[in-house]
């Protein structure tokens, strides 16, 4: 089940899939891909603050290690897709998208296609720099070696029609849930300005939406 929105209204999206007697959920604000009649929508999502810091909002468009990270995605984005399409529309800087905790840089990225489909894009995507990392293949190498199978967490998950239509997501800020077991999945962008303290609170923020669906007080 994919559900877009929520009760709070936030830019999201809920996933639940139940597989015997796990149930995974994701709560992401992140589309891969999406596809409607040759016409294709994507959004480069990468450089996040918390909203609670002052002049958050200003402070995430000016701030250089989050642009540079940014950057990252859309230059990869845009590499990924030109193939498939000569005609993408690229702002030429991010606004923001805000969510319950956090700003991020966003970028709307659009395009025409041919006879392409929505698993053919969502296969020359997956997996973003900002979740697998950038070079893509010694990225994704390394990621493997030291943290191995992430299961569903990363994921392209969404459906497709019988036109070969459709949108994927990526399941981020998600948890597992087993008996009377719950592991929680997030994660953050580290490049070369990053600080770890900094990447360490953004990453405790981005289990709230987890902990909120659980009714674990904050």
């Amino acid at each position: 089940m994919i559900r877009r929105g929520f009760h709070d209204h936030e830019h999201s999206y809920f996933v639940l899939l139940e597989h015997q007697d796990r149930t995974y959920v994701s709560r992401t604000p992140e589309q891969l891909v999406k596809v409607t009649a040759h016409q294709l929508s994507t959004n480069a999502i990468a450089g996040t603050m918390s909203n609670q810091l002052p002049d958050a909002r200003e402070r995430l468009l000016t701030d250089e290690k989050n642009l540079q990270e940014h950057q990252i995605v859309v230059a990869s984005i845009t590499d990924d897709l030109t193939p498939y399409s000569s005609e993408l529309s690229i702002p030429e800087a991010p606004g923001i998208m805000a969510n319950r905790y956090f700003y991020h840089l966003y970028t709307p990225i659009t395009g025409k296609i041919g006879d392409n489909d929505v698993l053919t894009l969502t296969q020359a995507m997956h997996p973003t720099p900002a979740l697998g990392g950038f070079p893509k293949g010694e990225a994704a190498a390394f990621i493997q070696e030291v943290e191995g199978n992430r299961g569903f967490y990363g994921a392209p998950i969404g459906y497709i029609d019988a036109g070969m239509d459709g949108e994927f997501i990526v399941a981020i800020r998600s948890m597992v849930l087993h008996d009377k077991e719950v592991i929680l999945f997030a994660g953050c962008g580290i490049v070369a300005d990053s600080r770890p303290e900094d990447e360490l609170y953004e990453t405790e923020i981005k289990f709230k939406p987890m902990l909120q669906l659980l009714g674990v007080s904050q």
